[in-house]
């Protein structure tokens, strides 16, 4: 599995080899393989300038960060450093968007869908949201 390589080449320049070979054979990474990289650069010596590119790329890439990537990223964050504070704050304006556009899309399928697929929808985004808060 794809993202057990990432996690046990542990370093930053390995899951970033992994990646970009997974892109090379036409394999595109998902949420987990990004989060995996995040994780690398959350390990010491952290890197939170690297977590935020790694959740830039994956957004270019149309893979979106879900809230056990925030969280890894803001765990890179973690080491009192006023510069790094400024990372982490940029990361949690994009997750509190990200949480926005789901509150919309709830809204805007409540009006589009069956009252079935709504509640479904709704209870999934809902429950990604009491996670997020935890």
């Amino acid at each position: 599995h794809c993202a057990e390589a990432i996690g046990q080449a542990g370093a930053e320049t390995g899951c970033e080899g992994i990646i970009i070979g997974m892109l090379q054979s036409g394999m595109e990474p998902n949420v987990v393989s990004y989060t995996t990289a995040i994780g690398a650069c959350a390990t010491e010596p952290k890197n939170p300038s690297l977590a935020y590119e790694w959740l830039t790329r994956m957004r270019s890439r149309n893979v979106k960060p879900n809230f056990k990537t925030y969280n890894t990223a803001l765990s890179a964050c973690l080491d009192g450093k006023l510069e790094n504070t400024v990372i982490a704050s940029k990361i949690a304006t994009e997750m509190l968007t990200d949480i926005e556009e789901e509150l919309t899309e709830l809204k805007d399928a409540i009006n589009k869908r069956d009252i079935k697929e709504t509640k479904e929808f709704a209870s999934f985004v809902f429950k990604e949201i009491l996670i997020c808060l935890e």
